[in-house]
């Protein structure tokens, strides 16, 4: 074979490598992950819950249910959430009202990635709650799993985008039609 021959097979390869790469990289299940890789790290004092476990632990008839918190915006919450969850707002003080009297009760935190969640539920950590999780991947990921969400209605299968970074990362059947916020 001549070098003309085999500079051309390693530039096909090196090409062809690339390209492998990048639609690897642009699969919105590995962006995902690595977002909840991150959090995983930067906040390793909580507790985190795969959508799987989360629905095996709802689906448990004798159990108490874990209260549901959804720290979105109220637009990204209208379109769709978690059935029994209630909203509250990650930024604003801890409202009692919205909140378990029982610090011992069983909490599940989520927003749409993971990036609201996790910092509320530290704090609800700090507020003396002993058993606070997040939900591994947040809405996005229970969404792309095909688990059940209400608007408060009926059952949807369609989550808001959020921004234009989490909009990428919800499959195309699971992306609701209203435009991401900036």
């Amino acid at each position: 074979m001549s070098r003309t021959s085999v500079r051309l097979i390693a530039v096909q390869l090196a090409l062809a490598a690339a390209v492998g790469a990048g639609l690897w990289m642009s699969y919105p299940g590995w962006r995902l992950g690595r977002i909840t890789d991150r959090l995983r790290n930067e906040y390793r004092d909580l507790q985190f819950i795969t959508p799987a476990d989360f629905a095996g632990w709802l689906a448990h008839e004798k159990g108490v249910h874990p209260v549901i918190l959804d720290v979105r915006t109220p637009a990204e919450f209208e379109v769709s959430h978690l059935i029994e969850a209630r909203r509250v707002a990650p930024e604003a003080a801890l409202n009692p009202s919205e909140l378990p009297g029982d610090h011992q009760r069983d909490i599940v935190v989520y927003c749409s990635t993971g990036e609201r969640s996790a910092p509320f539920a530290r704090r609800l950590q700090r507020a003396g709650y002993q058993s606070v999780f997040v939900l591994d991947g947040a809405i996005v990921r229970w969404a792309n799993e095909g688990r059940p969400m209400t608007n408060g209605r009926k059952l949807v299968t369609q989550v808001h985008p959020g921004d234009s970074k989490t909009a990428p990362l919800l499959k195309g059947a699971h992306r609701a039609t209203v435009p991401p916020a900036p």
